[in-house]
């Protein structure tokens, strides 16, 4: 008469996945002044805005950045270079989950067979995670995309400001270098500048 084993594999496996998306992009700056001084003056904008170089590899190529991090734990960094003009945007999502996976089968018949059954849905259950980590990979990438995407706008916005900022000072600059300035009219709203020279 033949045995029917019941045969249950259970498995807690941790997932952790990251993701990462990135963008760049160039300022369009005029030239206004040497391109050392411009990059200075861009610098010290930026640094206005709360960049500063985040560590010493940063700091040794002369970049500013910075970072902020969402409540979920998804970082949002943004590095300037202020010699080159160019600024990179990246995100970094992380999740964890913990898997459980339970397979259970019958057997009916010999020790060996269930041992082979075990083995057989042992694999299942790996095959269940992997297929799990697959899909958490997907849901953490969407995570940093739809981070990146969501804070372009602002990002451009800050980035216009600063070029703005520095732009102004740059011509200011640059006027005092041509002669005597004797009345700087702003106008913000239409972003217009007169400066009045005697020369």
């Amino acid at each position: 008469m033949s045995r029917a084993y019941r045969i249950e594999v259970k498995e807690t496996l941790e997932i952790k996945t990251t993701a990462h998306d990135r963008v760049e992009s160039k300022l369009q700056m005029l030239g206004l002044l040497h391109p050392e001084r411009m990059a200075e003056i861009l610098g010290e904008e930026l640094v206005g805005e709360g960049f500063g170089p985040s560590d010493s590899q940063a700091t040794k190529k002369g970049l500013l950045q910075k970072r902020t991090c969402e409540p979920d734990g998804t970082e949002l960094l943004i590095t300037v270079d202020p010699q080159l003009g160019s600024v990179l945007v990246e995100t970094v999502a992380q999740r964890g989950k913990t898997f459980v996976g339970i397979r259970a089968g019958v057997v009916l018949d010999t020790i060996p067979l269930a041992a082979e059954e075990k083995k057989r849905l042992q694999n299942l259950v790996l095959e269940d995670a992997k297929a799990e980590e697959s899909r958490e990979q997907s849901k953490t990438q969407k995570t940093a995309t739809n981070l990146l995407e969501g804070s372009i706008a602002d990002i451009r916005a800050l980035m216009d400001r600063v070029v703005h900022r520095a732009t102004l000072r740059a011509l200011r600059e640059k006027a005092s270098q041509m002669g005597q300035i004797r009345s700087i009219d702003e106008d913000p709203l239409q972003k217009r500048l007169t400066i009045v020279l005697e020369v």
